[in-house]
């Protein structure tokens, strides 16, 4: 007994490390959250040094969260596929665990991704899910949501609403540098522009350089560019595009800004009337956008490069660029639709998710509350019974009282017995397994096309198309299933399960799934 306290106090001790610890992870979740947002480089750095830190338990109890900031960094990276991946997965767990800031952050993080691939009304959606998830204390959630609908107003052509001043002004309320010139410099390009703007961005602009917010920075030179174009002064829209291209904002070249800078000089020459300079800037704009991997930006160069050969009289070279043109105008729809698609089968997984927590809860309730009737029932007969009893027990004690006082000292201190039956609770078991079609592309490297290429970079012996099974594997897809996108036999799986396993040294029956697991997850 003596030790009793001691144990207890070891206990509280070890209890109180525990909350600490987490406390701390929590604030440098927090911490890494706002460097991914303007400085995603340190804030991929900070993050795998915490995971890598972390012990099983820590990371087991955030990995929804971190499962969030891979998706921030992924948007971030320009890597769509991966990064819908890891929000639909943190969305989940938020879902089910009734997170709603979370999955306000998720949201706004998804509404992006729809902006960038120009789905608005999908964007918008995202957004004002934000907002009515999120209170008036989360400023930068509501402020970006807001300024996020500002923005797809104003490129679809709609009338300019409340939404923008609301944005700016819970983002200047935060009083953080980063974000009030990122509201500031949005509230010049939204609004209509006068004779202040080209001041104003360009005092925004040198804020971002001496921040080291290159890319930013970047953004505001090709706003101002954009501005003394559409006014005729092309020589100051070389001059600031000239600025934003000496900036060093190539750390994700997914995400560079290079290619549609080389387009943009390419366009204000040939606003002058100076071909051979437009189709210089805009033949080097097209080999960065192959080395950086920047599809959607070649519509628009291979439709200048169309016009030019036309004003020259090329009529073949202008056949050639308006085909290309086509093809990547095709081709963009058809990447956008796919993602587009993720979106939405994303949305209808967490409403179908909603609704069955819904119900889970309400059977939830019934079975309370019927367990509560029949202990009541069960009370009041007991009530009933006891008090019975007793009444009874007294009324023969009197009598035995009064007829025999001597004996009555016999009977003090005799307990009297007593039966109760124990009741076994019954536990209903709920298992519900959640049935939903699976929509598969015809060509599954488009979808996972960083995956693939890990897989591919990590174990060169395999061919391209053990790749992408190796990623199908890592999915968790039955052989069935797989045969059935492929369109061929469960057999033919079967062998070439054997076939990667003897390419990569492993006995039979290792589990493919879990060894490509890990390379998988880090593509993504």
């Amino acid at each position: 007994m003596s030790n009793l306290p001691v144990l207890s106090l070891m206990f509280l001790s070890f209890l109180a490390i525990n909350i600490h610890s987490q406390n701390i992870i929590e604030q440098d979740l927090l911490a890494i959250e706002e460097k991914l947002y303007f400085y995603p480089q340190e804030g991929e750095k900070e993050m795998n040094s915490l995971i890598i830190n972390m012990t099983d338990n820590d990371y087991e109890k955030v990995k929804s969260k971190l499962n969030f900031l891979s998706g921030v960094l992924a948007y971030k990276k320009s890597e769509p596929d991966s990064a819908i991946f890891y929000l639909e997965k943190a969305l989940i767990s938020f879902v089910n665990n009734k997170d709603e800031l979370y999955q306000a952050k998720a949201q706004l993080i998804l509404g992006w991704q729809a902006e960038r691939i120009g789905y608005w009304e999908q964007a918008k959606i995202n957004y004002y899910k934000v907002i009515d998830m999120v209170n008036i204390q989360n400023k930068r959630e509501q402020g970006l949501a807001y300024l996020g609908i500002a923005r797809c107003k104003h490129y679809s052509g709609e009338e300019k609403g409340f939404e923008l001043q609301k944005g700016v002004t819970l983002l200047e309320s935060m009083g953080i540098k980063e974000y009030r010139l990122y509201a500031e410099f949005l509230a010049q390009v939204i609004q209509n522009r006068n004779r202040q703007t080209p001041g104003m961005l360009l005092d925004i602009a040198g804020e971002y350089v001496k921040m080291g917010l290159h890319t930013n920075a970047a953004s505001v030179y090709k706003g101002l560019a954009t501005y003394y174009r559409q006014m005729g002064e092309f020589d100051s829209a070389h001059k600031y595009l000239d600025e934003a291209l000496a900036l060093d904002i190539t750390n994700y070249p997914s995400a560079s800004l290079l290619p549609s800078l080389n387009q943009m000089k390419g366009l204000v020459y040939f606003n002058q009337k100076d071909y051979n300079n437009a189709e210089r800037y805009l033949k080097k704009s097209l080999t960065l956008c192959e080395e950086y991997n920047q599809e959607y930006t070649k519509y628009y160069i291979y439709k200048i490069m169309c016009r030019i050969d036309t004003l020259l009289g090329d009529y073949e070279s202008g056949f050639i660029h308006l085909s290309k043109a086509s093809k990547s105008y095709m081709r963009n729809n058809s990447i956008g639709e796919k993602q587009l698609s993720k979106l939405m089968e994303t949305s209808l997984n967490l409403i179908t998710i909603k609704e069955e927590n819904s119900i889970l809860k309400s059977e939830r309730n019934s079975i309370v509350l019927f367990s509560f009737c029949v202990v009541f029932v069960l009370l009041v007969l007991f009530t009933i019974f006891y008090y019975k009893h007793k009444l009874k027990s007294t009324e023969k004690l009197k009598k035995e009282k009064e007829k025999k006082r001597a004996l009555h000292s016999l009977l003090i201190g005799l307990d009297e017995k007593r039966m109760f039956m124990a009741n076994k609770e019954s536990s209903i078991d709920i298992k519900r397994r959640m049935n939903k079609d699976s929509t598969f592309y015809d060509d599954f490297e488009e979808c996972y096309p960083e995956s693939i290429k890990k897989v591919k970079a990590n174990y060169p012996q395999l061919t391209q198309s053990e790749a992408r099974y190796a990623v199908m594997f890592s999915l968790d897809l039955s052989d069935d299933m797989i045969a059935e996108i492929r369109n061929i036999n469960a057999e033919s799986i079967r062998k070439t399960r054997l076939r990667m396993r003897k390419k990569l040294g492993m006995e039979n029956g290792c589990d493919l799934g879990l060894f490509f697991a890990p390379a998988v997850s880090k593509a993504e």
